[in-house]
């Protein structure tokens, strides 16, 4: 109750006393207001109670049961929050339009607002169109739109490129595809499905994808393009179609799409499609239907598609899939993304040739020599064809060095345009000249008069020599040459019948009214060609100039232009069938330095993005060796190379580091620390091959806990600072290739490698923690007895030193005694002896007990030498420790002691393997030679 109704009512005229029974009597309506009031106070007082005794019910009920209680209230917390929010309105910020993600000035036509449907019409418009799908926040999409601009820009002319934002929520695209990863590159052809692009994201990659998907067929004319052709590739499927009955033969749509289908699948490495046309080649190669198909493989056996799979795209390419044959060769491109391509080829050791790769560049002649080598290696069954591959692609080599050499001089008026793989073919401009004229029979060429010079380059060891023409002349190919002369009036030809990289032929043929024929024998009449004074054809080769100095002049702006290296080698080893000899056949691989130049440094090779010289290296991954070839890369020595791994004579390249000769420093008596940083190549010279106690650390850059680590190692390193007998050492264990026994895969790891058993090297245990006392405790734990005592010794303090001196002067009393008790029983011994030897003619048990007690006698005197020796060295201890006036030992007085010590124990030793030979009872001798004393070594 309250004490007044003021406080429950305080808006009402209440007085401060109940009215008196006069006053009720004089003011009734006074009495009644009273009345009511009190009874609104009494119910008011009631709710109260009732109000109290609710909560302590529930107080009660939370106390009993806490758990239960806490989830209704965190209900309850939930249910009211989300009542609250309800009248509050949510704060949208409305999203912004989409820009452009291209320049308005790009050749690119860029969709922002993600409308499909316009690339759809695009499409009915144009045959094939080049669509990058990005998102505009994306980092990736932002590193590939420039390389997708350089590919816009240069095919302008022959191919439409398309931008997409595929991420705008209101854009049809985004509603239509759900893309996992962006950007997205797709090539869409004659209004089909599009051919999803897997292959490195630059821009010369991209311009090569494209050109394949435009021209995916390569036509065959010639027999020596088909040698060409299939020289350059493992796997290659030939069509042949007679167009001569109908533009477009049966089946050839399908193996036009089956072409596109492969190429999609595996741009690295593709199959390669080829369309022979002449009919008299067709049977050279037994097709002598149209729409016959073959699968030519370099190492194995031609195949021919079954007709009765079906003539269709998708029966094509997993017919080829399946039957096509291992690569002798293969590149390996890193797309930049995680994948396992490379670890798929490094199952068997592998040969790794890393060397720049340019694609819209000339052939790379690296890698042709390297797939010659390759075929040879693969030769298991001493094919015969093989040899004439290795020799055409000698050829091409060389041919193709000229024909760079011929577009430098077309366009060296353009002083911005240099030969398309560049610098070094100046080396191919002839040193001789040896020419002369004849006569050519017109079926082999429209021309009758053709002059031919031999050319000597200054690499040519017969240079010197008098030109041999008549053997030039007498050659049987010279129709099969003429035969593929070009067919304009003036023009000129060179080319390399002998395969010799040191000369070469040049031929300019013209009409004459006169000539007269050298040949004789057959040859292969060309089909009708265009006439030389055609508008076309003279417009064509006015244009051809421009047209390709101006494409030099682009792919030099941006670097696409590799420059090869002409060389003359002469391959001394054979590798024929070397993969089948042993069970560790080699993997022959290619890898492009500009995207793969950190894995070569993993392996030891010291290269970056930019480096232009090859270098070769075998890596096998099941036995974690690698071989670095420290030669040119040239064909004599990669055989050499090859072999020698064969024949299991190479040696071992590792990775080390070029650390500091600090060596010098730790010898400097005034440093208190002295860690050295070893390599692989010093390892064994500095752990190894010591005559002391090694602490090696192992820890690498990117370990968190070896930066935080190194504080207590230097610590370690302080406190053994003046033992000599112990050495700090760490070594960078992802820098640095040791021997699998000296290799750790855990960081930072300790091992201690002791004095003279470097063999019984003992590691840190895992469970205990790296702390200073523990690592204190291992060390002496598994170290050296004269290390330990050297330790204890030097951080002895002035209250160590008066407790040894105590321990010193009992274990003085202690010898002393024993001493004399010793000697009293050699006395006592000595009488025995001359008692029982007055009694030698009595029995023979006499004399077995003389024999004991002369052997005890022996073992006496031992046993007094040692605690003569003891008793010693405890009293100069004693005396060392008695003239010590500083805190510590001097270092001088605590070499002498160790000299001594260890002198002791020499002597010891050898008079216990002297001696000790030839007793009826093996006793065991409690001498404790190898320390001073078990009780002062503790306090120590």
């Amino acid at each position: 109750m309250w004490d007044n109704f003021e406080d429950f009512f305080p808006n009402l005229p209440f007085t401060t006393t109940l009215p008196s029974a006069r006053e009720e009597v004089l003011n009734p309506a006074l009495a009644d207001v009273a009345a009511c009031h009190y009874q609104m106070a009494t119910e008011a007082d009631d709710h109260h109670l009732r109000y109290n005794s609710v909560i302590k019910r529930i107080s009660r009920i939370m106390a009993r049961y806490p758990g239960c209680s806490a989830l209704i209230l965190v209900v309850f917390l939930s249910m009211l929050s989300d009542y609250v929010k309800s009248f509050t309105k949510p704060v949208v910020i409305p999203q912004p339009l989409p820009r452009r993600f291209f320049p308005s000035t790009s050749v690119i036509l860029d969709y922002p607002y993600g409308n499909i449907v316009d690339v759809g019409d695009l499409l009915n418009e144009r045959e094939a169109l080049f669509v990058m799908y990005y998102a505009p926040w994306c980092g990736k999409s932002i590193r590939v739109r420039d390389e997708f601009q350089k590919a816009a820009d240069y095919m302008s002319d022959d191919l439409q490129f398309v931008g997409v934002n595929a991420w705008y929520p209101n854009g049809t695209c985004r509603k239509q595809n759900n893309f996992a990863s962006y950007p997205v590159l797709i090539f869409y052809h004659m209004n089909r499905d599009g051919y999803l692009y897997t292959g490195v994201l630059r821009a010369e990659y991209i311009i090569q994808f494209a050109n394949r998907m435009l021209y995916p067929l390569k036509y065959i004319y010639h027999r020596d393009e088909l040698a060409a052709f299939l020289a350059h590739r493992d796997n290659a499927v030939l069509g042949y179609y007679d167009f001569s009955s109908s533009p477009q033969p049966p089946g050839f749509v399908q193996f036009y799409y089956a072409s596109l289908r492969l190429y999609e699948n595996d741009p690295r490495n593709p199959v390669e499609f080829a369309v022979i046309t002449s009919s008299k080649i067709a049977m050279d190669h037994k097709m002598f239907k149209s729409g016959t198909i073959h699968l030519n493989r370099s190492l194995n056996v031609t195949l021919r598609y079954p007709l009765f799979y079906g003539l269709s795209a998708k029966n094509i390419s997993n017919w080829v899939v399946y039957h096509k044959q291992k690569l002798s060769v293969s590149w390996i491109l890193p797309t930049g993304s995680k994948s396992s391509v490379l670890s798929s080829h490094l199952n068997t050791p592998a040969v790794i040739l890393f060397l720049p790769n340019y694609p819209l560049s000339c052939d790379n002649q690296y890698a042709s020599l390297f797939r010659e080598v390759a075929l040879d290696y693969y030769n298991c069954q001493n094919m015969t064809h093989i040899p004439q591959v290795i020799n055409t692609l000698t050829y091409l080599r060389w041919m193709n060095a000229l024909h760079q050499l011929d577009i430098k001089f077309k366009c060296q008026d353009d002083h911005e345009v240099a030969a398309p793989c560049g610098r070094q073919s100046e080396r191919l401009i002839p040193t001789k000249r040896c020419c002369q004229s004849f006569m050519v029979d017109p079926p082999y060429t429209k021309y009758n008069s053709c002059d031919v010079c031999l050319n000597y380059l200054q690499t040519n060891p017969v240079s010197w020599l008098p030109c041999d023409m008549k053997s030039v002349l007498d050659l049987p190919s010279w129709p099969y040459l003429l035969e593929s002369f070009p067919t304009h009036q003036g023009m000129c030809a060179e080319l390399m019948p002998y395969y010799n990289p040191g000369e070469f032929l040049t031929v300019c043929c013209e009409n004459h009214s006169y000539y007269q024929n050298p040949f004789h024998g057959s040859y292969i009449p060309h089909g009708p060609g265009r006439r030389s004074d055609d508008p076309f054809v003279i417009n064509s080769i006015r244009d051809k100039h421009k047209r390709l100095c101006d494409q030099l002049a682009y792919q030099r702006k941006h670097g696409w232009q590799a420059p090869p290296l002409y060389f003359l080698s002469t391959a001394y080893t054979n590798v024929t069938g070397e993969a089948c000899i042993n069970n560790r056949t080699l993997t022959f691989l290619i890898m492009d330095t500009r995207g793969s130049h950190r894995f070569a440094q993993q392996l030891g090779i010291n290269i970056t993005s930019t480096h232009e010289e090859p270098v070769l290296v075998i890596f096998d991954k099941r036995m974690e060796e690698q071989f670095i070839m420290e030669k040119p890369v040239t064909k004599s020595n990669i055989i050499q190379f090859v072999h020698n791994f064969t024949k299991h004579s190479l040696r071992l390249s590792s990775r080390s580091t070029n650390v500091h000769n600090n060596q010098t420093l730790c010898d400097d008596s005034n440093k208190e620390v002295c860690v050295l940083d070893v390599s692989s190549e010093n390892f064994e010279e500095r752990v190894i091959n010591v005559e002391k106690d090694v602490v090696v650390l192992y820890h690498t850059p990117w370990c968190g806990y070896c930066l935080s680590f190194n504080h207590i190692y230097l610590l370690l390193a302080k406190y053994f600072r003046h033992s000599p007998d112990i050495l700090f050492v760490r070594v960078d264990a992802s820098e640095n290739d040791l021997r699998w026994q000296y290799t750790m895969d855990v960081f930072p790891t300790l091992v201690l490698f002791p004095a003279h058993r470097k063999s019984e090297s003992v590691t840190f245990p895992d469970h205990l923690y790296k702390t200073l006392p523990n690592l204190i405790y291992f060390i002496l734990q598994h170290s050296s007895t004269t290390l330990r005592l050297h330790t204890g010794l030097s951080i002895c303090s002035r209250a160590c030193i008066t407790a040894n001196r105590a321990s010193t002067v009992r274990r003085i009393h202690s010898l002393n005694q024993a001493l004399s008790k010793l000697v009293k029983a050699k006395h006592t011994l000595q009488r025995k002896i001359k008692l029982f030897a007055t009694e030698l003619d009595l029995r023979d048990l006499t004399r077995n007990t003389l024999r004991i007690l002369q052997w005890y006698k022996n073992v006496l005197t031992k046993r007094i030498w040692v605690k003569h020796l003891q008793l010693n060295e405890s009293r100069h201890l004693h005396k060392v420790l008695f003239s010590t006036s500083g805190q510590f030992i001097e270092q001088h007085k605590l070499s002498a002691i160790l000299m001594r010590y260890t002198a002791y124990s020499r002597r010891y030793l050898h008079m216990e393997e002297g001696d000790f030979k030839d007793e009826l009872f093996e006793i065991n001798l409690e001498i404790d030679s190898h320390k001073v004393d078990h009780q002062s070594h503790d306090e120590l």
